[in-house]
């Protein structure tokens, strides 16, 4: 009997950086007796689970054909079916892939059917990171809701909302997968071991606890929200879902990761007036649910210290961020956009740098 380690997540709680830890560690991973795989799209539903060699771990990929298949039963049982005749060399085999929180959040049927069956000859131990909710839906805009300039941001704050309730996905996993071992880790500092994601994940699934020092390293960090907002309300449809609005995105936070801006009272109070939306909807499950996983979260979600405000509601954030950010912050993402979506001369671009640079300067932070 082996363990299978299925590493998940929700979106933005380190998924990137547990993924570039084992692609730098293999060698010493299967050294400890932990194999990590790849599971890769084969001829239509017949998946291909391979030992890990290099390039990217992450098995995202065969999420993405389940989807366009229409989620087909055979394709989940033909995955099983594989990861069980891999496994059976193995003392511990390690899968990765963010994009299987997807089918766990409620769970698809499918895909908890092929972990249950996978369950009765091996360990099945899902690890499944969740973030407190007003930072998750903070995250998801600035990683992909203010890529639609039609989208209301408090719309998407209160439809995302509603998407992130942990102790209803802890509960059904439980109750649909009943052979499987459902971790649900909380994403914050202070509640993981050793402060960062990485440490956490090797100790508590991996059984690693001699991690070295200045392991973990913070890999796709989000934009700032200020430049985000400033995308929705000035530039349409310049990062659009596709794979070049990807490529567009992540070169513009390599370019802004630390040409931090001041924050404005604006965003201020737009994540005071989320946190407190977040906290009054979620926080009385969450302290069940950090009860019965001892997580020693009070709370998850904190209160609001409105220090004299006026408590505000989620229609407030549609105002609160077009607001504007400044003139100074506002060169340094207009000249960053730009530069990324080549609007301009070639020649012109290293001026374009040379002026986000002055700026961030300025401010006080150097850029990226």
């Amino acid at each position: 009997m082996a363990t299978i380690v299925l590493h998940a997540g929700m979106p933005k709680t380190g998924s990137t950086s547990i993924q570039r830890w084992v692609e730098r560690e293999a060698a010493s991973l299967r050294a400890r007796g932990i194999d990590p795989v790849v599971i890769r799209p084969g001829d239509r539903e017949r998946p291909r689970v391979l030992p890990y060699r290099g390039g990217p771990v992450t098995s995202g990929p065969i999420v993405k054909r389940y989807r366009e298949l229409q989620r087909p039963a055979p394709l989940m049982l033909a995955l099983a079916t594989e990861l069980d005749r891999l496994a059976r060399g193995s003392r511990s085999v390690l899968v990765t892939a963010e994009h299987f929180a997807d089918l766990l959040r409620k769970p698809d049927p499918h895909f908890a059917g092929a972990l249950e069956r996978l369950a009765g000859d091996h360990e099945v131990l899902v690890a499944y990171y969740v973030r407190p909710q007003h930072s998750a839906v903070e995250a998801a805009w600035k990683q992909y809701g203010f890529r639609d300039p039609d989208e209301q941001p408090s719309s998407f704050v209160r439809t995302m909302s509603a998407t992130l309730r942990h102790l209803r996905t802890y509960r059904r996993a439980r109750r649909t997968m009943p052979s499987v071992t459902f971790a649900m880790r909380p994403f914050r500092s202070d509640l993981l071991f050793g402060g960062d994601v990485v440490t956490d994940f090797a100790r508590r699934f991996l059984g690693i606890d001699d991690m070295p020092t200045g392991t973990s390293q913070w890999s796709n960090p989000g934009l700032p929200l200020e430049a985000a907002n400033y995308i929705h309300a000035s530039y349409g449809h310049a990062f659009p879902h596709t794979h070049e609005g990807l490529a567009r995105l992540n070169a513009l936070k390599g370019r802004l990761q630390e040409a931090e801006v001041p924050e404005t009272d604006a965003i201020r109070r737009s994540r005071m007036i989320i946190q407190h939306h977040c906290h009054t909807e979620h926080e009385a499950d969450n302290r069940t649910l950090s009860r019965l996983l001892r997580w020693r979260a009070r709370p998850f979600v904190p209160p609001v210290d409105w220090a004299g405000q006026v408590p505000g509601t989620l229609d407030e954030l549609d105002a609160l961020w077009h607001a504007p950010a400044g003139d100074a912050a506002t060169a340094v993402y207009d000249a960053a956009i730009r530069d990324v979506l080549g609007t301009t001369p070639g020649r012109r671009r290293g001026r374009l740098r040379a002026r986000v640079a002055t700026v961030a300067r300025r401010l006080g932070a150097p850029p990226a």
